[in-house]
């Protein structure tokens, strides 16, 4: 396929957006009240960067536990994260902790540690949702390798 990302088989760039967008449907689904208190009464806005193809979104996190994709970013950041998207993967499905993806220099951050580390509250509720809407895009794809390439024990839905 066209633009597939090397670490997710056949994973396109708007599958990607796709799922992305799937994740945070999930996420704030299952995760409201934790997503509003890690935001500590303000709005803060965190930039991911998926290096294998150049993808820069936005998430825009509210004191009500919304979360707003912007997929034209147009704020200052309160965090940066900068990986490729075997790393993303890696990281959201469990198989490697955000904090050895750190250390090994496979995840790039930008902003205040102590608030990163603040932040790592809130990845198991992230690996949930990211496992649920890896699950629903291999299914509506039929990307059976994607799928098959990790264990998926959540059914999300």
């Amino acid at each position: 396929m066209i633009d597939e990302l090397p670490g997710l088989p056949d994973v396109t760039r708007d599958i990607f957006v796709e799922f992305i967008e799937k994740l945070i449907e999930y996420y704030v689904r299952d995760s409201r009240v934790q997503i509003g208190m890690a935001m500590r009464g303000k709005r803060r806005f965190f930039s991911f960067q998926v290096t294998d193809f150049g993808l820069v979104f936005q998430i825009e996190g509210t004191p009500e536990g919304d979360i707003v994709i912007h997929w034209k970013p147009a704020n200052p950041s309160h965090m940066e994260y900068i990986a490729d998207s075997k790393t993303f993967d890696n990281i959201c499905t469990g198989r490697v902790s955000a904090a050895e993806a750190y250390l090994r220099k496979k995840v790039k951050v930008k902003g205040s540690v102590n608030d990163a580390i603040r932040y790592l509250e809130l990845i198991a509720n992230l690996q949930k949702a990211y496992i649920g809407a890896r699950q629903e895009i291999a299914e509506k794809y039929s990307l059976r390798e994607l799928a098959s390439q990790y264990p998926i024990p959540i059914k999300a839905r």
